[in-house]
């Protein structure tokens, strides 16, 4: 029950009266009166406030659905946005006031079924992209696609260095130019010993039959012919072959040229003769394609 102030009346009210009327905090009555936002006066240094102006106040702050000030007890629920709401808590009279915001999260259903996976979804996202500010851009968000392309470029430029390495130190290209040089030499000195006939017999062949039935000089041309086009079908062949095995089981690829290395030098040399044909080419592409 309210008790009569010094002045005698009952329509002014002191900071504490007025407080206790309304709900708010002294602390709040005064800064009212400060503004005056009510009607008060100051009578031996204490707020004298005006009862019906103290209730008018509240009266209007109530309308306006946003109270100016929180009350003593319970909490109050603000909406500051249409998107982001804003809740006020109180820890106590004397309290410090928290707020916690909360964002409203857009339900993405491209990929998921649910609310609550796409809301799982929209977190993991802002997390990936706080953790790449956190680290200052040091994390590189890489395709899968790119990542095995790299992947099989650096695979296969190792393999690469290792089987050109190998071809080197077998002297398998050494052999190579000697053997091409002694058919141009074969080439040449057969060459010299045809007749104009032979030529004309031999420019109208159109199968290694025909040329089998030229004589002299032009069979050896025809077997020499015969030797390099199957030389270039081999070396065709074997380029194409390793480039789908590393293309479609690059782990199987280096793991059997490891094993022919050890067990079949042989057949690891032929795994790897198309580096000798196609080394520089097949580097380079490697090079771009792991850099690119």
């Amino acid at each position: 029950m309210l008790t009569f102030n010094k002045t005698g009346s009952e329509d002014l009210l002191t900071s504490k009266e007025a407080a206790a009327l309304s709900g708010y905090k002294l602390d709040y009555v005064d800064q009212l009166c400060h503004e005056k936002k009510i009607d008060c006066q100051m009578i031996g240094g204490q707020w004298h406030i005006s009862k019906q102006s103290l209730l008018n106040h509240r009266l209007n702050s109530e309308m306006r659905s946003a109270p100016e000030a929180p009350a003593d007890a319970g909490g109050r629920t603000k909406i500051v946005a249409k998107h982001r709401p804003t809740v006020e808590l109180k820890s106590g009279p004397r309290g410090g006031r928290k707020t916690i915001h909360m964002i409203k999260v857009p339900l993405v259903r491209e990929h998921f079924s649910g609310k609550k996976l796409a809301r799982l979804h929209q977190a993991i996202s802002e997390g990936s992209l706080q953790a790449s500010k956190v680290l200052q851009g040091s994390v590189s968000h890489m395709p899968a696609r790119d990542f095995w392309h790299k992947a099989l470029s650096m695979m296969t430029a190792i393999a690469l260095v290792f089987g050109s390495y190998y071809v080197f130190q077998s002297g398998f290209l050494a052999g190579q130019v000697k053997e091409m040089a002694q058919m141009s030499r074969e080439t040449t000195s057969a060459a010299a010993g045809l007749t104009a006939e032979d030529l004309w017999t031999g420019a109208n062949a159109v199968s290694d039959r025909a040329f089998d039935n030229i004589l002299g000089g032009s069979n050896k041309i025809s077997y020499i012919a015969h030797e390099a086009k199957q030389k270039i079908i081999l070396g065709a062949l074997t380029v194409k072959f390793a480039k789908d095995e590393i293309s479609t089981d690059p782990f199987g690829f280096m793991l059997r040229a490891g094993y022919e290395l050890v067990y079949d030098l042989e057949r690891f040399g032929n795994r790897v003769k198309f580096i000798a044909y196609f080394s520089a080419g097949i580097m380079t592409m490697a090079a771009v394609g792991l850099w690119r």
